[in-house]
């Protein structure tokens, strides 16, 4: 992504110990990729870990579609990060968080869904960085 492009960041869901959830629905009006952080600090079990989804609605439904997914590391705390960004590249950088990559742009309404793959909660946040 190109240095000399806006970026504002936001916290899409803050750290709460939950099961699946989603976030509120978001209106995208200028940003054409984001990076998101699932943050993950703490366990209810040894087998509770959390994922996300980036998801766009369908025109005119309200129906949802994946954009992108990144799945848990087996060990807490840790950051994962997933790149949704139209010719978004695998390469590594210097966050040292390899990303899960999407060629793609942010859809005009989006969400967070999360995914625990067990029934018992975990806290995590997922924050992100959103470029123009």
């Amino acid at each position: 992504m190109p240095s000399d492009k806006a970026v504002t960041s936001l916290v899409v869901m803050e750290s709460a110990s939950r099961g699946d959830a989603f976030s509120q629905e978001f209106v995208n009006d200028s940003f054409r990729g984001c990076d998101l952080f699932l943050r993950q600090t703490a366990q209810a079990s040894t087998i509770a870990f959390a994922s996300i989804k980036l998801q766009g609605r369908v025109p005119g439904s309200t129906e949802w579609y994946t954009v992108a997914a990144v799945s848990p590391t087996t060990a807490v705390p840790f950051t994962k990060r997933l790149r949704v960004y139209p010719n978004a590249s695998t390469a590594l950088n210097s966050t040292g968080l390899d990303p899960a990559v999407q060629n793609d742009f942010l859809p005009g309404i989006w969400r967070v869904a999360s995914t625990n793959v067990s029934t018992s909660a975990c806290t995590f946040s997922v924050s992100g960085h959103f470029f123009a």
